[in-house]
């Protein structure tokens, strides 16, 4: 979606203040909200950067940092993670005889890479690990491993240039804390520094509801016709997220003129009572929304709901 290029800047600016060497950096936040997406987008922007500084000092390499990125989707556990980056490095996945000798095999050959990578630079080079959608270890096991795991590999690679950043929509809480800042930081987005059993630093950055400023630029990207203003409230309330506000400019307000559009208090009718529509929206991603709001809150609003129902029902008796 090209225009998620133009929003989230102030979160794409935090972000890429914390992405420094020896930095663990958590992007957090609910489902659908664009946390890779953010995290994508700083590392593009900073190659570009880097491209165009390279080329104006004619210096004979590509940019001055490496990705190396796994995915932990679904994973069942430490065992599971490990097998993916094992198999994402091309290393044989057997003769683990447990655990802990699975990390310390993982961890030899990362070092082994990022040593490989640095000699081909001719140069220490920034590497940058991103583990992408770690909801899945946020358990009572698993979450303590994985960032235990992470500490682990900040130390293996102690002396090259290392910053790792994971997104998930379930917190993880580090060791230090729950990272609730320190004085003078006061900014709403960024909490810490916390500090992990081995001194290093650690920071939650949390993606949420999208900005007015964000909303309006993608209403006006997706409905170039129509004064976005006046449905600015929508989103406020109910689908502040990019999916959501692409899907209702494109299905309700694209190809319509200023005259011709709906008003807002129909478009809000509308979104709140199109069962289909909410369902095209939500669809996709609806484990992850169930799994973030949680069996409980879900029994919980379907109460609160059929007792709504029934008071209107009894009021119109």
């Amino acid at each position: 979606m090209a225009a998620l290029a133009n929003i989230r800047h102030v979160e794409r600016e935090r972000l890429r203040g914390l992405l420094l060497p020896g930095h663990l950096v958590q992007v957090s936040g609910p489902p659908m909200v664009g946390k890779l997406t953010v995290v994508n987008q700083v590392l593009r922007d900073m190659g570009s950067a880097s491209r165009l500084q390279d080329s104006l000092s004619r210096t004979p390499h590509a940019g001055p940092f490496i990705q190396h990125r796994f995915s932990c989707q679904s994973a069942a556990g430490g065992l599971s993670v490990l097998a993916n980056m094992a198999a994402k490095l091309e290393r044989p996945l057997h003769g683990w005889e447990d655990l802990n000798s699975a990390t310390a095999a993982v961890l030899g050959d990362l070092r082994a890479a990022v040593l490989l990578a640095d000699q081909g630079r001719g140069a220490p080079c920034h590497h940058i690990f991103v583990f992408e959608k770690c909801e899945a270890l946020v358990t009572r096991d698993a979450d303590f491993w994985f960032l235990g795991f992470l500490s682990a590999l900040m130390r293996a690679l102690a002396s090259h240039l290392v910053t790792v950043v994971f997104t998930s929509y379930k917190r993880f809480q580090w060791s230090g804390g729950d990272g609730g800042g320190f004085p003078g930081n006061r900014d709403r987005l960024v909490t810490g520094p916390v500090q992990d059993g081995d001194g290093h630093v650690c920071w939650t950055l949390e993606i949420g509801q999208l900005m007015d400023i964000d909303i309006l630029s993608l209403l006006q990207h997706f409905a170039p016709a129509v004064n976005p203003s006046p449905y600015l409230y929508i989103f406020q309330r109910f689908l502040g997220f990019p999916e959501a506000v692409r899907k209702v400019a494109q299905t309700f307000l694209l190809g319509t003129t200023v005259g011709a559009a709906l008003s807002s208090a129909s478009l809000e009718t509308v979104v709140k009572t199109d069962y289909a529509f909410l369902h095209s929206v939500f669809s996709s991603r609806l484990g992850e929304v169930m799994d973030w709001v949680g069996w409980e809150n879900l029994l919980l609003l379907r109460h609160f709901g059929n007792s709504l129902d029934s008071s209107a029902t009894m009021g119109t008796v």
